[in-house]
């Protein structure tokens, strides 16, 4: 059996949440754009993925901040000189 706390947050933590956030968008352009951004997350994600070309491996390369992906970016870069590699 599911705990209380289970439907808690699904049921009313996370709607509130929800609109929350959506009330905030209206005052703060930075909560407007990452909530539009997220919006089209999956799918660019999708039109990414059916660009690729399968026979060619794939690495996928996540980075959770920006301070990440500037260290990631020379890796990324020697990646991208081989041609028998896809890079997402």
């Amino acid at each position: 059996m599911k705990s209380v706390w289970f439907y808690i947050y699904n049921i009313i933590a996370l709607p509130l949440l929800k609109i929350g956030l959506y009330f905030l968008s209206l005052f703060d352009k930075k909560i407007r754009t990452g909530i539009k951004g997220r919006m089209r997350l999956f799918e660019n994600l999708i039109l990414n993925l059916t660009d690729l070309d399968r026979s060619k491996k794939l690495i996928w390369i996540h980075s959770s901040s920006l301070g990440e992906f500037e260290q990631a970016k020379p890796i990324i870069e020697q990646i991208k000189r081989n041609i028998d590699i896809n890079i997402l």
